[in-house]
């Protein structure tokens, strides 16, 4: 047992001597651990919550988007129904507008039967967020068509329940059903609980396949695919949580080491086995890890309750499933990093007595290159079995994804210092601090690494919100020629102010009608559509074309959306035979235009014949001219993608905590290796004091330092930050995303803040700093 007495007379004194080093490094590892261990928890109550409320969440055993007008036969067999005692309940869905102050927001009124009395609502949460409101508050609602309704908010529903997907979309507030609120132009639904959904969908679609039957095996298989990308998204914090802790254990202990080898070289040379050398080590390393491994297992679960409980999801008491999950994740995490010790620990074998006295450094170099192998190698294997532990495929994907992103990374900034060090610099600052870098390439990799992960979790964090709206936004007003969709009670009025508005610079105006698609089509979606009429006079603001000939060019003919055209495979030429009530029509698509996403399904035709209801696509400059408005309904295709970016809100509340946690791991990290850096190279600066070139020299080199962690830190961000981004937009809108000079300066001022924060402790050390004692010894 010879190794705990080198343990006692060694080890513990120098533990108290890096006692700095050691609370850097446990609260690191502390960080990664808690993270860890709360996003399994995190998708657990998720899942948890899921199973629990799907039924309300689906709005019964089977939830039914109703399209255009109903079959007779499909009527018959509700009636079916409804004699064998199935319940069935149906809701209609307006747009309106919620005041809040002076501004309105656009939302979605749902009237239905919830037993509500006629002055009482039930927001969802992300409407309810966006207004400030909370239960036991007023609300006012502009319904365009029944005069504005005050309302008392009686609950708020964390997750969108019953209702479709533009008013998930949009938001909404649920009122009960009255004959005031019978509003021309309703989306409606129905909800038939009392029978297995998947039957009831089987049965129904024989008699109208055009509506939208969604089951609850349907529903929930829809929300776990949304869970799952969510817990592969917040999977990219616990792998970049465990990729820096990893090199904070291996830097760690390999920087202990290399302090401390003089003093190895002469155990070893006094007869002490090198495996009692190794385990006086490795046991006072594991008192680092033991703290912040059980106390992380501890409060993990507080963390992760505090978590849900912000974003709006109630979590019952700790069960003996979270239990479990979080002795799993204790238990995986010693064997983790106790693998790492035992991997930096390889390095003690390569410290032999004679080379350390001739200050040959050969086979420490080169252990230590095996080391990072070896450390390449298993982080995958250990992330791997970390996805395994989570219950999370997706969570593997993205931490290989971030482990590539990583090994480019690297690449990029070893070919760049390479290229550095080969410039013969005049400047005696600029030529030592290049050669500084590259003779600690390891650590200064490590740090530019973390600095610039920091940034991401920053700006992904706090901004991709705005960054979907925003990118979403340029994209539509890009695409289409219009930014808003009015109709009006009251036409010759609303023609009139458009006419004699100056910011309103063109408007088309439409005259629909509904039909059904006769043909086969590969997407049921598209068989309920709307035949939209214009006459030549009326088509001022036009689509842009992308296959085919635009609306009164060539022969006559119908425009359908590039979406439509696409899901069912449809080509220039085909016939299609619509059915509406005014008869069947076939008409022949000589053109294919650009919607965006928006009014996918509506079919543009020329010549005004069979149209009925009349809409205004408007291209205005401004909003002013709906203020002169009486009667009417005004969308701002601009409203649509602050909703879009709100429905992310939940989801954006838990990144956005957990990447605050990340950050302050990181910024750790940062302060920990530059710390460690300045401690191996104390022997160069006490060289230039005595040197004569005094301490500013040396603080010179510092800021030189820091300049190229900013530019670096920034320009590889900023390149990893646009490409995150343009997956995720291209990915919903197939459209290109843009990075500002807002973006690009917020970075650099990032940038510049987090490098005076990781360097603060070796610029203090240097201004106080005068002796030479090291040169001395």
């Amino acid at each position: 047992m010879r190794w705990i007495e080198i343990f006692k007379i060694y080890n513990l004194k120098l533990l108290k001597k890096e006692r700095l080093l050691f609370l850097f490094t446990t609260l690191s590892i502390l960080i990664t651990i808690t993270i860890s261990l709360v996003i399994p928890q995190i998708n657990l109550e998720n899942t948890r919550y899921l199973e629990n409320n799907i039924r309300k969440i689906n709005g019964g055993d089977l939830n039914i988007s109703l399209r255009g007008e109903q079959t007779k036969e499909f009527q018959d067999k509700i009636q079916e129904l409804k004699t064998k005692g199935l319940e069935i309940k149906t809701s209609s869905f307006n747009t309106c507008y919620y005041k809040k102050q002076s501004n309105k927001i656009i939302g979605t009124m749902v009237s239905g039967d919830y037993s509500l009395e006629r002055d009482e609502i039930i927001l969802q949460s992300t409407l309810a967020n966006s207004l400030n409101l909370k239960k036991g508050d007023f609300v006012e609602l502009d319904t365009l068509g029944s005069g504005v309704l005050k309302y008392k908010v009686k609950d708020i529903e964390p997750m969108s329940m019953g209702v479709d997907a533009d008013a998930e979309l949009l938001g909404y507030g649920k009122v009960q059903q009255n004959e005031k609120l019978n509003i021309s132009k309703a989306r409606n639904m129905m909800y038939i609980s009392g029978q297995d959904g998947e039957i009831l969908k089987e049965e129904l679609m024989k008699y109208d396949h055009s509506n939208i039957y969604t089951s609850i095996k349907d529903k929930k298989s829809g929300m776990e695919r949304q869970v799952a990308i969510q817990s592969a998204v917040l999977g990219t914090l616990s792998t970049v949580g465990y990729i820096v802790s990893a090199l904070a254990i291996i830097s760690t202990t390999i920087m202990l080491i290399l302090k401390r080898k003089r003093d190895i070289a002469i155990l070893r040379m006094i007869s002490v086995n090198i495996k009692d050398i190794k385990r006086a080590l490795n046991l006072e390393i594991s008192l680092w890890l033991a703290v912040p491994i059980f106390l992380g297992g501890l409060i993990s679960y507080r963390v992760s309750k505090f978590i849900l409980n912000y974003v709006g999801i109630e979590t019952g008491n700790i069960t003996m499933e979270n239990i479990s999950l979080i002795l799993k994740g204790v238990i995986f995490n010693i064997i983790i990093f106790f693998m790492l010790i035992n991997i930096a620990l390889m390095l003690i074998k390569s410290i032999k007595p004679l080379a350390i006295i001739r200050e040959d450094e050969k086979l420490i170099k080169k252990s230590t290159k095996k080391i990072v192998i070896i450390t390449s190698i298993c982080l995958p294997l250990f992330l791997g079995a970390y996805s395994i532990y989570s219950g999370s495929i997706g969570t593997l994907g993205s931490s290989l994804i971030i482990i590539l992103l990583i090994m480019i990374f690297l690449v990029i900034v070893a070919l760049v210092v390479k290229l550095l060090s080969l410039i013969h610099f005049r400047n005696s600052v600029l030529m030592y601090s290049i050669k500084s870098i590259k003779n600690n390439f390891f650590s200064f990799i490590l740090v530019l690494l973390s600095l610039t992960l920091t940034l991401w979790f920053i700006l992904i964090g706090f901004s991709l919100q705005d960054s979907i709206k925003d990118n979403f936004n340029n994209s539509l007003s890009k695409i289409l020629p219009y930014n808003y969709i009015a109709e009006s009670k009251d036409n010759e009025g609303l023609e009139n102010i458009l006419n004699n508005e100056s910011d309103v610079e063109a408007y088309t105006k439409t005259f629909g009608i509904s039909g059904k698609v006769q043909n086969t089509l590969n997407n049921n979606m598209y068989k309920s559509v709307s035949i939209d009429e214009v006459n030549k006079e009326d088509y001022n603001v036009k689509f842009k074309i992308k296959e085919g000939e635009d609306l009164f060019q060539g022969d006559n003919g119908i425009i359908i959306s590039s979406e439509m055209k696409e899901k069912n495979n449809l080509e220039i030429g085909d016939m299609l035979s619509v059915e509406t009530k005014k008869g069947t029509f076939q008409y022949k698509i000589k053109g294919v235009y650009d919607c965006g996403g928006i009014n996918s399904l509506s079919i543009l035709k020329e010549k005004v014949e069979i149209g009925e209801s009349i809409n205004y696509m408007v291209k205005s400059k401004s909003d002013k001219f709906i203020d002169k408005l009486k009667d009417s309904t005004v969308i701002n295709i601009n409203s649509i993608g602050e909703s879009l970016s709100s429905g992310l809100g939940k989801f954006l509340k838990i990144f956005r905590i957990l990447s605050v946690i990340c950050v302050l791991s990181t910024v750790l990290f940062n302060i920990n290796m530059l710390y460690m850096n300045y401690s191996q190279g104390e022997k160069d600066d006490e060289i230039i004091r005595a040197l004569g070139l005094g301490n500013s020299f040396l603080l010179k080199s510092q800021g030189v330092k820091i300049f190229f962690f900013i530019i670096l830190s920034s320009a590889l961000f900023l390149g990893v930050y646009y490409l995150s981004i343009q997956l995720f937009i291209s990915a919903m809108f197939k459209s290109n995303v843009e990075v500002g000079l807002i973006t690009v300066g917020i970075t650099l001022i990032n940038a510049f803040v987090l490098s005076l924060i990781a360097f603060n402790l070796p610029i203090r050390n240097i201004i106080n700093k005068r002796d030479i004692n090291l040169l001395r010894e």
